[in-house]
């Protein structure tokens, strides 16, 4: 416990009207008499019930009763706070969570991405010159061109700014490709 939390409640003590109060505000405690000792006594008696209902209802209000009669600061007589986490704290949470999703994420598409890779790599480790031959993609190239040749002007130009928009969105990935970073 800290010592912020060990020093002592102030209880004001007030006279009105021949009676004398005993009020602990940081509780809400209050009790009075004609007669000091007996108002401060039943001050005590209210003080240990308010306490023993507190932990009787489970709840911590900030203070720890002191049997004796004296009470710690009590700041809030409700249920437990310190699961309240402050602004830094729940971005830091954020943060990690997001790294953690982050982290995640970047797995499984590396995953996917290998088997991509390891598929097209079997696949052209496969392919004998028989099967693949520079007839076949000069035909390909043909045929491609062809069907580019039939499109409409407005088609035509569509594909063009696509293919365009396409390869600025691909530049980074093949220069990283092309310049891998050092490995550290």
């Amino acid at each position: 416990m800290s010592q912020a939390d060990q020093m002592k409640a102030s209880v004001n003590l007030l006279e009105n009207n021949g009676r004398i109060f005993f009020f602990q505000p940081d509780i809400g405690v209050i009790a009075s008499d004609e007669n000091l000792e007996k108002a401060y006594g039943k001050f005590l008696d209210a003080r240990r019930t308010f306490w023993s209902e507190v932990e009787g209802a489970g709840l911590k209000a900030g203070g720890v009763v002191d049997r004796g009669g004296a009470a710690s600061v009590a700041r809030d007589p409700v249920p437990d706070t310190s699961s309240r986490r402050t602004m830094v704290a729940e971005l830091g949470l954020f943060a990690a969570k997001f790294c953690i999703a982050l982290v995640i994420t970047c797995g499984l598409v590396g995953v996917v991405a290998m088997r991509a890779v390891d598929g097209i790599s079997g696949a052209i480790a496969q392919a004998t010159p028989k099967q693949l031959s520079l007839a076949d993609v000069t035909h390909k190239t043909a045929d491609i061109l062809k069907d580019i040749r039939s499109l409409s002007p407005q088609d035509r130009e569509e594909l063009l700014r696509n293919v365009g928009e396409i390869s600025r969105e691909f530049q980074p990935i093949v220069d990283a490709w092309r310049n891998p970073p050092p490995h550290p």
